[in-house]
């Protein structure tokens, strides 16, 4: 387990360094060592196994199945909260929180026996955080994925839209076009009706007439 994971503390007496870790983080990542030894079927734990071991992925996974049993606003208020913009750990005042997110107390307290917050009392007020800083890449990469995806589906939207004001406009200028053509159309088929009425070409006339109407028609239902 390496230095990046824990939080170095004063060196002890006889020179080396100590380590201050939760406790309930090094239980889980002893746990999950224990389980890869089973796996490879060793006798026990030894130094390469620790090397090779990824203390992210345990993090993530654990982070991940813990958050399925919370809602949506509860999942945004810890991303969204106790994070500061560049992915550091901040103490978030606990009533604020609630009323933003609109997270219950029972979330709040659940979030505590999950470990993956804690609560502390300062000047009256109280406050929550990120129970370690091993929990915020983890965060941070999920906040960050939302926030891409939710930019993504704006802009599909926004095209979605423009599309549809686009074949609106076009539709609405077809629809006027043909309504001017029609009467047009009805004069000219009158005019020429009257004007034949007693030649041989009157019936050519209706016919070529009839024709103009129906094809406008078919074009107006079209364009509804």
């Amino acid at each position: 387990i390496t230095e990046f994971d824990f939080e170095a503390s004063l060196s002890d007496p006889d020179g080396g360094k100590r380590y201050v870790v939760e406790p309930f983080l090094l239980s889980l990542i002893c746990f999950e060592i224990n389980e890869k030894k089973k796996k490879k079927k060793l006798d026990r734990i030894d130094h390469e196994l620790v090397s090779a071991f990824d203390i992210s992925n345990v993090i993530s996974f654990y982070y991940a199945k813990t958050m399925k049993d919370f809602s949506e606003n509860v999942q945004r208020g810890i991303e969204d909260s106790l994070l500061t913009e560049g992915g550091f750990r901040k103490l978030q005042e606990l009533e604020e929180l609630e009323s933003k997110y609109g997270i219950k107390s029972e979330d709040i307290q659940l979030l505590i026996e999950k470990r993956i917050i804690r609560k502390e009392a300062r000047d009256g007020v109280e406050y929550v955080e990120l129970i370690h800083d091993v929990l915020t890449p983890v965060i941070r990469a999920r906040r960050d994925k939302r926030i891409t995806e939710l930019q993504e589906n704006d802009k599909k939207e926004a095209i979605k839209n423009a599309i549809e004001l686009d074949r609106g406009k076009r539709k609405r200028i077809a629809r006027n076009t043909i309504l001017l053509m029609v009467p047009v159309l009805v004069v000219l088929l009158w005019i020429t009706v009257n004007k034949n009425i007693k030649t041989k070409r009157k019936y050519e006339n209706v016919a070529f007439a009839n024709n103009l109407l129906t094809a406008s028609s078919i074009i107006s239902n079209a364009y509804a």
